[in-house]
């Protein structure tokens, strides 16, 4: 069995040293959150340095966390979520990421376009290799 560490559990430990942290502890993976990456680029770091922190500590990534905004927006605001979902399938890819945690509208949405929505970044994942994966959330109203 492998054991991988979700990131967020360790807040607000710097990112590098939340890598170094799993590794040390014997974690084989991490599951890293794109505002994470997002946070430490836009602090001066370069993603580079996370995938050689991720190598030097013989981490790999299970899961990269997380899409949202894909199932309850339509319009312009759905075009800027999914260019967003493709902004962070594409990270998720370059970090070696299979999976995508997709999550739903914590509100109900409307079932019927939630499907097709899904589709979408079923789609979009295909292009970079990773699979959207829609996470359940037991109190999320939308898939209650």
């Amino acid at each position: 069995m492998k054991l991988s560490l979700n990131s967020s559990t360790i807040k607000p430990t710097p990112l590098l040293e939340k890598i170094k942290v799993a590794g040390t502890a014997g974690y084989t993976g991490i599951e890293l959150w794109a505002v994470e990456i997002y946070e430490h680029v836009g602090r001066g770091g370069e993603v580079s340095e996370i995938e050689a922190a991720l190598s030097d500590h013989g981490l790999s990534v299970p899961a990269f966390i997380a899409v949202r905004s894909w199932g309850d927006t339509s319009g312009l605001e759905y075009r800027v979520a999914i260019e967003e979902a493709r902004r962070r399938f594409e990270q998720a890819a370059r970090i070696g990421a299979p999976l995508v945690i997709c999550t739903p509208p914590v509100e109900k949405p409307g079932i019927e376009t939630l499907h097709e929505n899904y589709r979408d970044l079923l789609q979009i994942g295909r292009e970079p290799g990773v699979q959207a994966v829609l996470e359940y959330i037991r109190f999320f109203k939308s898939l209650n």
